[in-house]
């Protein structure tokens, strides 16, 4: 394998990694607007029933009140856990990751450069980057006519494995 190759491989690798942080981070926004919509949902509602509570007709019908209540807990417990795993925040830096990445891989990037742009972005999963390096491969498979190498899998040309987003060997 010449240097050439080498070079290929990093942005080849540069790419799938773009790839991968892009389908994590569209992952992550949609878990975030997943939580966020029924919390507005609910806090409406309860938020209504609220009012219905205090006037003579919440009286009549206590149902109001409790259904009221539980929404209000339900709604609470939605927002911690959108707090708690901000969804929002990481889908943030994925995107930013993906966007330095992406550049990187139009040039002759180094594992240095690589890794720094994965650093701050949380991590992407093994399965995640599969699936990034099976539609590169199968994009310039059809505009080369051949297939191109899966880095994540095919590990036996010498390759060395891609990195996670943390840095790590995946």
């Amino acid at each position: 394998m010449g240097k050439h190759d080498i070079l290929e491989n990093k942005s080849l690798k540069a790419l799938i990694l773009a790839r991968a942080h892009g389908l994590q981070a569209d992952r992550y926004q949609k878990y975030h607007f997943q939580i966020g919509v029924p919390i507005v949902i609910i806090t409406t509602i309860s938020g209504t029933s609220a009012f219905a509570t205090l006037t003579s007709y919440g009286n009549a019908y206590p149902v109001i009140a409790v259904i009221a209540g539980t929404l209000s807990m339900v709604a609470a417990v939605l927002a911690g856990l959108q707090t708690f795993f901000d969804f929002s925040g990481k889908a943030t830096k994925l995107a930013t990751a993906t966007n330095e990445l992406s550049m990187l891989a139009g040039g002759h990037p180094t594992d240095e450069q690589i890794a720094a742009a994965t650093r701050n972005a949380p991590r992407v999963p093994l399965s995640i980057q599969q699936t990034a390096s099976k539609q590169i491969e199968t994009e310039l498979g059809a505009v080369h006519g051949r297939g191109v190498m899966n880095l994540v899998v095919n590990k036996a040309n010498g390759s060395p494995p891609l990195r996670t987003a943390t840095g790590s060997r995946a």
